[in-house]
């Protein structure tokens, strides 16, 4: 993926730029003068082995710039998906209401035993909390912060 694919455009120029020189070289001209024209033409016929390797190598090496200036300026990114943790940044908090119409006797033992039965059963349970803070609130009259978002189920389950 990249920030600005029509950059790519660029890496097209190159073989137009390859084309223009072949066509200038055959038309009796040296080449097209630009900064990137290796050499400024063909070696003679009878330059030495390694001249003639330099000059396909300098042209190897104006392609692979050209290619690389090109990539480079149309911004390639990295795009990696993470697999979210689920409810790693999940904070519960518990409101129970201990008022005493708490002590009705419509939920078996009690509706405040129930209640305390069903915070219980959510923490022991493997998807319940799976990882989040839980916390607890009391209020009757006023609410009072009996344990705060916390990780540590045990300390939860003793302050029911």
């Amino acid at each position: 993926m990249f920030d600005t694919p029509w950059l790519l455009l660029l890496a097209a120029g190159l073989p137009v730029y390859l084309v223009a020189a072949r066509m200038a070289r055959r038309g009796g001209r040296r080449g097209i003068r630009l900064p990137l024209d290796p050499w400024g033409g063909p070696p003679s016929p009878d330059a030495p082995l390694a001249w003639r390797a330099a000059l396909v190598l300098s042209a190897l090496a104006i392609a692979a710039s050209w290619i690389a200036v090109s990539v480079a300026a149309a911004g390639p990114v990295l795009v990696e998906r993470s697999p979210v943790p689920f409810r790693s940044e999940l904070d519960i908090v518990f409101v129970v209401d201990v008022s005493p119409s708490m002590a009705a006797m419509d939920l078996e033992p009690t509706r405040l035993e129930a209640a305390i039965a069903l915070v219980r059963d959510f923490l022991s349970d493997a998807q319940g909390a799976a990882g989040a803070s839980v916390g607890l609130v009391a209020f009757g009259a006023e609410a009072s912060l009996i344990c705060p978002p916390t990780r540590d189920y045990t300390i939860l389950d003793e302050l029911l």
